[in-house]
């Protein structure tokens, strides 16, 4: 059945955000904030709401309806989101990590550790790894960037890149995602994205 299509929580766009912000442990401590100086918050999403028919880079065309999260879930699943990416920094030293929620046809970051420069929202239409990994629900493991067409370049620094999907029942709900410096992730560093993914899905569904 599909969840309460309630407002969620609000995201700013890397572009609304003061350098200063950007170095922030958690970008979650400024969703829903307006900053000094920053253009106003993104509009909640409309209430009603169609099935996604837009296509992607493929050509792909989702049947499946546009997923929410109820708002009296928000604070509590992004505190899940940062105790997960915490956990994670603790076994993937010096790698850039965040918790994407998915809200309507966005994918948002609501919790990340690192000092790469951030994407705070990806549109549908604009595709990229991580929306492929939410369109497939498979996880997506690019050992290097340069050679996927659908890498959405954010930092010349980045060579390979881990994006796992969080299911809510049949629907991706949050993505965790990965990247790397100037190497290739190791199986024992997938292995661990893959379990956190695992224990978000969990604790989910409590």
């Amino acid at each position: 059945p599909l969840l309460d299509p309630s407002p969620v929580a609000k995201a700013l766009s890397r572009e609304k955000v003061p350098t200063a912000e950007r170095t922030k442990r958690h970008c979650s401590s400024i969703v829903g904030v307006r900053p000094d100086g920053a253009a106003p918050l993104l509009p909640p999403p409309p209430r009603a709401y169609s099935p996604m028919t837009m296509p992607s880079r493929q050509g792909f065309r989702d049947p499946r309806p546009v997923v929410h999260v109820p708002i009296e879930r928000d604070e509590g699943v992004i505190e899940l989101c940062r105790q997960a990416v915490d956990r994670l920094a603790a076994r993937l030293p010096d790698v850039q990590l965040y918790c994407h929620m998915r809200v309507g046809n966005a994918l948002r970051v609501v919790a990340s550790v690192g000092g790469l420069r951030l994407i705070y929202e990806i549109r549908r239409e604009q595709g990229g790894i991580c929306w492929r990994a939410a369109e497939t629900r498979e996880a997506q493991l690019v050992e290097d960037v340069r050679r996927d067409p659908d890498y959405l370049a954010t930092d010349e620094r980045v060579r390979s890149e881990i994006a796992v999907p969080v299911l809510g029942g049949p629907e991706t709900l949050l993505l965790l995602d990965a990247e790397f410096t100037d190497r290739v992730f190791t199986p024992e560093e997938a292995d661990a994205m893959k379990a956190e993914a695992t224990r978000l899905e969990d604790e989910l569904a409590r």
